[in-house]
């Protein structure tokens, strides 16, 4: 394949890796003889079949262009072109020269703290532009994050968005043809996610991938340029699923609590946004000391055996409760009965105040200019028709030459109108 050329323009250098769907090769693009190598990626169809092709070649050219999008972003390899030779495709990108984490983790480096959040910061500034841009990258893990020669920063690459389309077309024609033969679509399915083992979450592996799952995915190389270890070599909670690695980071308090949130087993628990993520890493510089102070290699001493961390002395503080393992408490009756019983004791002591302020009078002024203020704020209901209202003014008993009327007059007035 050395030497060929593709599309009369991209010449092969040499094949930079392969996989299922085909190879990835260094090329050097002939129209511009003085301009760096290129990157082709060739993905080969899993059918030759001329309906699968029609699809094929249609969803191929949605995602080049959703790819020449994404290219715009500087840690995104930039989109240069896409083609079609043989009935197979083709995507040319920018070749990023520079090392992949997995090489740098393969050779025994790891991150402190500093670097981890240096780390994550490119990361999530370019997950968070693909994010917005409605895509989910589906496969962040080391040996896809390029650190530049030319700066330092960490380039994502290879997008899983055209595996996936490959995948969503073998089922369709595996449908189809099994549909063709007579048989029941529902006797066959074909399931597959894109993603890698370790750093891909349950909700990926089950076809459901959401932004958070990349986010878990981030989170996951963090912890391994941390600790220097494997995934699968943490363990995990039996009971909550939860990964059990800070034993073996020496990580503050307050960055050990975005990592666990990154990493959460439950979608519902885990950032929803690499902004989110963003924003907390922010505010790790507000917070107190004691959330920020990153634990000294001293003071975690590995075994004889290497089984793992083991503290030297016992501690205490905040620092301490995320070392430790979590301490089970049992419960007793009267435990859970106990905010009960004071909640009504308490009632029980205002009630009886009340009732006893009340009774010696203490209360009688503040009743009444409530219900006097209450009165006046009811609705107008207009004239009752039942009332009668006389009015006997001084003028009209002038004007009768009658006397004031007398208590023993107005009884007897109320008597007859009775």
């Amino acid at each position: 394949m050395q030497g060929t050329l593709l599309n009369q323009r991209y010449r092969i250098i040499k094949i930079l890796g392969a996989g299922g769907f085909g190879q990835t090769y260094l090329a050097h693009d002939v129209q511009h003889p003085e301009g760096p190598p290129c990157v082709v990626k060739q993905f080969k169809p899993v059918s030759k079949d001329a309906t699968f092709l029609q699809v094929a070649r249609r969803l191929f050219d949605t995602e080049a262009k959703i790819l020449e999008r994404l290219g715009q972003h500087e840690l995104i390899p930039t989109f240069i072109d896409s083609f079609e030779e043989r009935e197979e495709f083709y995507l040319v990108q920018e070749f990023v020269d520079g090392r992949s984490l997995g090489d740098t983790f393969s050779d025994g480096l790891q991150f402190d703290e500093p670097q981890a959040i240096a780390f994550l910061r490119d990361v999530l500034s370019v997950l968070d532009f693909v994010h917005r841009n409605g895509v989910i990258h589906r496969d962040v893990k080391p040996e896809n994050l390029i650190q530049r020669h030319s700066d330092g920063r960490y380039v994502l690459i290879d997008f899983g968005a055209v595996k996936e389309r490959q995948y969503q077309l073998a089922n369709q024609t595996q449908m189809t043809n099994l549909a063709a033969r007579g048989g029941s679509q529902q006797q066959s399915s074909l399931t597959v996610g894109i993603g890698t083992e370790g750093y891909t979450p349950h909700e990926q592996l089950s076809g459901r991938p959401r932004h958070s799952s990349d986010i878990y995915a981030s989170g996951i190389t963090v912890i391994q340029g941390l600790t220097g270890m494997q995934p699968f070599e943490w363990g995990d909670d039996p009971d909550t699923g939860e990964l059990q690695w800070q034993s073996y980071a020496l990580t503050s308090v307050g960055f050990t609590l975005i990592l666990e949130t990154m990493v959460r087993f439950n979608v519902k628990h885990r950032y929803r946004s690499a902004s989110d993520v963003l924003s907390d890493l922010d505010k790790l510089a507000t917070l107190p000391e004691e959330y920020t102070t990153i634990p000294d290699a001293s003071s975690r001493l590995l075994d004889s055996e290497g089984a793992g961390p083991v503290q030297q002395q016992p501690e205490t503080g905040l620092l301490a409760s995320k070392m430790k393992p979590a301490q089970v408490k049992k419960s007793s009756r009267w435990a859970k009965l106990k905010p009960l019983a004071v909640i009504g004791v308490a009632t029980a002591i205002m009630g009886s105040l009340v009732l006893g302020v009340r009774q010696i009078g203490w209360l009688q002024s503040l009743e009444l200019a409530a219900y006097d203020r209450l009165v006046q704020l009811r609705s107008n209901f207009g004239i009752d028709s039942r009332l009668l209202v006389v009015e006997i003014t001084e003028r009209d008993l002038q004007a009768l030459q009658r006397p004031t009327p007398s208590d023993a007059d107005l009884t007897q007035v109320l008597q007859i109108l009775e």
